[in-house]
């Protein structure tokens, strides 16, 4: 959770106008606090915003990004419609309150929802409606765009916008599922699995291709040799599935080359 929202209160959530790059920065700051300089990232909603604020001010360490659900941009509609909604007791649905009181109390999620629509609306009269999309067009890594069809929140143009102007160094992608709404990650969540996971594969092999693959496997007949190369146990080899083995290779930048033909063909299987 970002600042001030779900697990992570104290402290309580404040709206600035930057408060997506902040979002973006809190996460930056994490993932080099956890050691990792390279890593792909996935937002939804107001994260899919975050998401490609971090891509574009952390470019060498997102090499991948995957976003959904998220504005490029805020039309006076857009404005317009969120002021209706201001009062949170008067106007939202009982579900939705029933879903969020448990977690802010009534009194501090209308003292959140109040600055957030304030924090939009300065947003819409400083950058003439501009949510993202000066950092999106800056974006050179991969990048899948995903939209559910029935998304009565997020319309078609934003993901359409995304996909047409963040380069992606030739790599952007547009996925619509035609039956999801908002929340297509929970109600398509294998779907969604497999396309992200398919996404995040591709590129990983992609890159490997284009750099080469440097490292080799010394020549050995025997799932210990490979296990040392790749710093795995033996065990731990046997107990892989095909498609882990094939993400742990990779990930090293081995090849198969002198392989006994048994090591080989099964290693090789996991490549291809």
């Amino acid at each position: 959770d970002p600042r001030g929202y779900g697990q992570s209160q104290p402290p309580e959530r404040d709206f600035p106008l930057d408060f997506y790059q902040q979002d973006a920065n809190d996460a930056a700051a994490l993932m080099a606090a956890l050691g990792h300089s390279k890593y792909a990232v996935m937002g939804w909603s107001d994260g899919a915003i975050s998401a490609v604020m971090l891509a574009a001010a952390h470019a060498p360490q997102v090499d991948r990004l995957i976003i959904f659900g998220g504005n490029a941009f805020f039309t006076k509609e857009d404005i317009d419609a969120f002021e209706q909604t201001r009062d949170v007791e008067a106007n939202w649905s009982q579900r939705q309150k029933d879903t969020h009181y448990p977690t802010y109390g009534a009194e501090k999620l209308q003292r959140m929802w109040g600055a957030a629509i304030d924090a939009w609306s300065g947003m819409y009269a400083a950058n003439d409606g501009d949510v993202c999309m000066a950092q999106a067009r800056t974006i050179k890594c991969p990048t899948l765009v995903l939209h559910g069809a029935k998304d009565p929140i997020c319309l078609s143009e934003h993901p359409e916008w995304f996909a047409a102007n963040i380069p992606g160094d030739g790599n952007t992608k547009l996925h619509i599922l035609p039956d999801g709404k908002h929340n297509l990650h929970l109600r398509f969540a294998d779907e969604v699995n497999a396309l992200v996971r398919d996404f995040v594969s591709s590129s990983k092999d992609a890159k490997m291709v284009q750099e080469g693959m440097r490292k080799k496997v010394a020549p050995d007949d025997s799932l210990a040799g490979v296990a040392l190369n790749v710093q795995l146990t033996v065990d731990d080899v046997d107990r892989m599935t095909v498609s882990k083995l094939k993400d742990a290779l990779l990930a090293r930048g081995l090849d198969t080359s002198g392989l006994k033909p048994a090591l080989a063909g099964r290693l090789n299987d996991a490549l291809s």
